[in-house]
């Protein structure tokens, strides 16, 4: 919970595109020197649209897990 706009909220933030934090690629370098993964510039994080939305359900309880689940076993 931080005002800080370096710090993005992504449960906070306006419905334009929805984070998936499906996987990061950063240099390893960066956030030693930086204290942060990526200087948040153009491109960097580049954003990758995930185009189905089934493809990057968001698993945090175990609620969560069972409705991927079923939705998995019914689109299988």
């Amino acid at each position: 919970n931080t005002r800080d706009p370096k710090c993005v909220d992504t449960q906070g933030s306006p419905p334009l595109l929805e984070t998936a934090h499906a996987f990061h690629i950063y240099n390893r370098q960066h956030p030693l020197e930086n204290d942060s993964y990526w200087n948040l510039g153009r491109n960097d994080p580049y954003l990758y649209i995930v185009p189905d939305e089934i493809e990057f359900l968001d698993i945090d309880t175990e609620l969560d897990f069972k409705v991927c689940e079923t939705l998995w076993r019914e689109t299988k």
